[in-house]
């Protein structure tokens, strides 16, 4: 018995498409933040191109959720549902020497089985399908549509003639849009007129389905139609919008619009159009009885409202709010209009001098208490990573303990989130028990430290762009430079300061003392993971910085750590043509990042430019590394070039390593060993002060020069 398989059919001259997938202070500020401003160029980008718009995930998605909703496109996805059942392209009818596929006689459309071929068969059910098709309404202009849509849609045509095409398709239905959008063939041709016609077509079919979007949006075909108008269609958004806001809550309780409404919101509406979108959350008063002179947003109307009616707006927001939560099975939690939403309650509550304490601390526990356990949905943007911060901050100890219970699920996910690690270093900053929150997420995060500080194929926290690796660096540093202004823009150290006051009333061990104990639990940890990728994290830019922090800073043994980076320094200098490996970078001196790492740990800290003056670091013993770094490269090299020989140290200071070479003279001659003063004396002699002296001066040999003298006297 053999049976011919059915393929999907692609339009003539078109290529097989392939499948999308998705994974995931001073002049020497974190180069990292360079990758940051590259995202926000391309963030810019978006802005003007609503098409490259995407929305953020919850942290609780999985990475395979990312092309979840993606709107319904009018290229490959669903094609084979445009057509009748076809035979696949060079299929023949069976030979005469092979058996038929067997069934029993019947009538052709009785539902009982019939006898012979299956290429007979499959040629009966085509021409079924051709007439049911044709007794439909509209089944001529249904045709025509999507005969001229399988050229319209194609990748490989020129503008001008997929614009041709899209004449026609217009043409063809015209007038009749409110008639076959809710088909599903139909709502696809209909897609392909708003994303590729002009606006005049963009907006005669949003004139056409006029007052019909509030139906189209709970429709699981006719939905990505109104989010392709709301998308493309900027001059009809508002009407748009406002036809919707009028059942806001209804929709966002639907399991079809849901997700329109949000993406409206995130991603299309401009911030008047959020404030009206918002205040249908504000209860129907508010919603129907709007004045062009009133305030948009919650606080200026209440702050224009009498009592009377600043309890009326709550109420109707808290029991919108809960009505959200309750369904949190749907998905809606992890909108950000609920968390604008939820955050505007907060602030009305703190905001509302009628209302004493005890009452504040009652309504926000309540509040707490209905999305508990959600609050691992409302980290990722800014206002829910408000919401999630305030919480931790006016919590009891009960409190906290439930929010780490829920959000240690996800630290991976959280660290590699901008606005999701925001809630990391609050609860750094403000959870007394300092030991439920190493178990729960420094374990974690020291777990995954070398995928979080280098690029990895293989990482297990699956974050793959430079901007997560970004973020996931700052993790790293905030364990061990808590808000240094070096790592940390200023606006995000204002971001996390806004809990502070907070913090002085519900917290009661002292910020040092628990930054201290965070920062001994990861030392070990972050130790082992330089031990272990020494070399590579030098060789790479903003994972340097993080190695010096960790070197600096760490609690602890580092003399393993010392050993490592001595070996790497300790190899030839230059790096010799014939020890180098194919791909292999230059010598660690000659890497300009790597180079000033070396020279702030000899130096033993930062610079100050404020004070103008090293910062000794308290957990870092620069003189130690200083005679250990002049005891391990004090032997002589031999150029293969020339078949000279010279102090490897010396052959540094006239390479590429004179500033590391000078702060390394100025070490040893304020508190070096007596052993590495006298190596040094001997290297730079008459003779290496004739050599420099006779080279090109480039930056640096000043320097140096006065620091041999001061050596040598």
């Amino acid at each position: 018995m053999s049976t011919s398989k059915l393929k999907r059919k692609v339009p003539p001259g078109a290529s097989e498409r392939p499948v999308k997938k998705f994974g995931g202070g001073n002049s020497t500020a974190f180069t990292d933040d360079l990758k940051l401003k590259a995202s926000s160029r391309s963030r810019r980008k978006e802005q003007a191109d609503p098409a490259l718009r995407r929305k953020k995930l919850p942290v609780t998605a999985s990475l395979g959720d990312q092309n979840a909703f993606d709107d319904q496109d009018d290229s490959s996805s669903g094609q084979e549902d445009f057509f009748p059942l076809e035979a696949a392209e060079g299929d023949d009818p069976p030979k005469a020497d092979e058996d038929p596929m067997e069934v029993d006689s019947g009538t052709v459309g009785s539902g009982t089985a019939r006898k012979g071929s299956h290429y007979e068969y499959h040629q009966t059910q085509k021409l079924l399908a051709r007439e049911r098709q044709a007794s439909k309404p509209n089944a001529e202009l249904l045709a025509k549509a999507k005969s001229l849509w399988s050229l319209a849609h194609r990748r490989d045509i020129s503008r001008t003639e997929r614009q041709k095409y899209i004449n026609d398709l217009m043409a063809a239905i015209r007038g009749k849009v409110q008639e076959v959008v809710f088909k599903h063939d139909a709502s696809r041709v209909i897609q392909t007129v708003v994303k590729y016609g002009n606006s005049s077509q963009r907006e005669e079919i949003a004139s056409e389905l006029k007052g019909q979007f509030r139906v189209l949006v709970q429709n699981k075909y006719t939905k990505f139609i109104v989010l392709k108008l709301i998308r493309h269609c900027s001059s009809q958004r508002a009407s748009i919008l406002s036809e919707l806001n009028s059942n806001l809550i209804r929709l966002l309780l639907h399991r079809e619009s849901s997700q329109i409404i949000s993406d409206a919101y995130d991603l299309y509406a401009n911030s008047a159009q959020r404030n009206q979108m918002m205040r249908s959350l504000y209860g129907k008063e508010m919603a129907l009885f709007q004045d062009s002179e009133a305030p948009n947003n919650l606080r200026g109307m209440l702050e224009k409202s009498d009592s009377e009616k600043r309890k009326r707006i709550l109420a109707a927001l808290k029991e919108n709010l809960l009505t959200v939560f309750d369904a949190s099975d749907k998905g809606v939690v992890g909108h950000a209009i609920v968390h604008r939403a939820l955050w505007e309650y907060l602030q009305a509550i703190d905001a509302d001098g009628a209302i004493d304490e005890g009452g504040k601390d009652r309504r926000r526990k309540e509040i707490f208490e209905s999305c508990q356990e959600l609050v691992a949905e409302m980290v990722h943007t800014k206002d829910g990573s408000r919401v999630v911060r305030e919480f931790i901050a006016w919590g009891t100890p009960k409190e906290r303990k439930q929010i780490v219970k829920v959000l240690k699920e996800y630290v991976v996910r959280i660290c590699g989130d901008e606005e999701a690690q925001k809630v990391l270093f609050t609860a750094f900053d403000i959870i007394d028990d300092t030991k439920l929150v190493i178990k729960s997420f420094v374990s974690q995060i020291i777990s995954h430290a070398s995928s979080f500080i280098l690029p990895s194929t293989t990482s297990q926290s699956s974050l793959d762009s430079d901007q997560n690796l970004a973020a996931t660096r700052r993790v790293i540093l905030y364990l061990l430079v808590p808000r240094s202004s070096r790592y940390f823009f200023p606006s995000m150290n204002d971001i996390l300061a806004a809990t502070d006051e907070t913090r002085s009333l519900t917290s009661k061990k002292d910020a040092t003392a628990r930054a201290k104990e965070i920062r001994e639990a990861s030392s070990d940890g972050l130790i082992q993971v330089v031990i272990d990728n020494a070399d590579d994290i030098l060789r790479d830019p903003g994972a340097s910085l993080v190695l010096l922090e960790i070197m600096l800073c760490a609690e602890g043994d580092k003399s393993k750590a010392t050993d490592a980076l001595i070996d790497l320094v300790s190899k030839p200098y230059p790096t010799p043509p014939s020890l180098r490996k194919e791909g292999e970078l230059t010598h660690l001196v000659d890497i300009p990042h790597s180079s000033r790492v070396l020279k702030i740990l000899i130096q033993g800290g930062h610079f100050n430019k404020s004070e103008n003056c090293v910062v000794p670091a308290p957990s870092w013993d620069a003189s130690v590394f200083a005679n250990r770094f002049v005891q391990s490269c004090n032997k002589d090299v031999k150029d293969e070039e020339t078949g000279k020989e010279m102090n490897q140290i010396a052959r540094m200071a006239v390479g590429n390593g004179v500033f590391v070479v000078t702060e390394l003279i100025r070490c040893i001659r304020q508190g070096g060993n007596e052993d590495a003063r006298k190596i040094l004396t001997g290297v730079f002699g008459d003779s290496f002060v004739q050599i420099v002296k006779s080279g090109s001066g480039g930056r640096g040999r000043e320097a140096l020069l006065q620091e041999v003298s001061a050596l040598r006297s």
